[in-house]
């Protein structure tokens, strides 16, 4: 299910889920893309200046498979399922600013942007992770983004980490980071 949020005026009129009518990828999406133009102009079917941001992201997902993650940039969350390889691809924007949780388990994979609404499942268990709280009442690291973790305090249930995917297919999942801070090797200043 997705509950639409109108936040670009391409969005306006779109009906997700957005699937692709070449690849029959579909993708339900919390997004807005910062670069718009610039994917425009490097994807092979030139897309129309006023389409949404979603079917951008799946253009893109079309054209560079995973490739395309680094070239988003944007506030985003979302999940496209392929069909072509039965592939679950959920991600989350580099600075984590939109959330995206989820549980798995042997039988299935339930998401959610919210950790309450896993919890309208009757299969997933309420149980607190008790380090992860140990870890955020003693933290060891002040300058870490909690947005980097995939550990939340519920156990079982994990968050997507910033700059990072999952890729779920029947068998097994993954958790892919397709983005990482480089700071320069030396920062000189003046005085």
């Amino acid at each position: 299910g997705h509950s639409k949020m109108v936040v670009t005026p391409e969005e306006e009129a779109e009906q997700q889920p957005v699937v692709s009518p070449r690849t029959g990828c579909a993708i339900v999406a919390d997004l807005r893309l910062d670069n718009r133009e610039d994917l425009q102009a490097l994807l092979p079917d030139r897309p129309p200046k006023d389409c949404s941001d979603s079917d951008l992201v799946l253009r893109a997902y079309d054209a560079w498979g995973l490739d395309a993650l680094p070239r988003l940039v944007g506030d985003f969350a979302f999940a496209i399922w392929d069909p072509r390889r039965q592939v679950l691809v959920c991600s989350r924007d580099t600075s984590g600013q939109r959330p995206f949780h989820y549980r798995i388990d042997g039988h299935s994979f339930v998401a959610a942007s919210e950790i309450q609404q896993l919890f309208q499942d009757a299969s997933v268990r309420v149980a607190p992770n008790e380090d992860r709280i140990r870890d955020y009442l003693v933290p060891f690291n002040m300058i870490r983004n909690r947005a980097d973790r995939g550990d939340t305090f519920y156990d079982g249930i994990f968050a997507v980490p910033a700059g990072h995917a999952v890729i779920v297919d029947r068998a097994s999942h993954r958790v892919l980071r397709y983005w990482q801070l480089q700071p320069p090797a030396e920062i000189r200043y003046r005085s």
